[in-house]
């Protein structure tokens, strides 16, 4: 790397906020383009945009001026952080996995779930159902 390379690619970094390279990260972003402190950014930052929308419908269940109680605010929370896909926001729970991973009631489940389709926060697509084996499937969310 010649000395006018290295004060560019010191110049970029510096102005991308990498202040902490070595002259190995150097040379590796001159390999790949790209040093680990930018591509931990590169990774943060697509990981912010995963949450943001999220994060955006857990904020519209805490802040809406009809709020449910604690308890079935906790049952949406686990709805959308463990049931429920990042990028899709679609995702499958029943109302005992919910109960049971939120130790709450299935009554407390069912109004969480009622309240939110009424204020729009969710959409059932498709409703679950006992299989004839004795088996059962979960019903289908849609929440963002």
């Amino acid at each position: 790397m010649s000395p006018e390379e290295l004060t560019e690619s010191l110049d970029r970094h510096f102005l991308a906020g990498c202040l902490n390279l070595s002259v190995s990260q150097l040379h590796e972003h001159q390999a790949t383009g790209v040093c680990p402190e930018c591509r931990d950014r590169a990774w943060w930052t697509a990981l912010q945009a995963d949450l943001r929308r999220p994060l955006a419908w857990l904020n519209s269940v805490y802040h809406h001026p009809a709020k449910p109680p604690s308890n079935q605010r906790d049952v949406l929370t686990a709805l959308a952080v463990k049931f429920v896909d990042l990028d899709s926001g679609e995702g499958h729970a029943s109302i005992e996995e919910l109960a049971d991973f939120c130790d709450a009631s299935r009554s407390t489940v069912q109004r969480a779930l009622r309240w939110a389709r009424k204020e729009s926060l969710a959409v059932r697509l498709s409703r679950g159902h006992r299989l004839g084996n004795g088996e059962s499937v979960a019903s289908a969310w849609q929440l963002w």
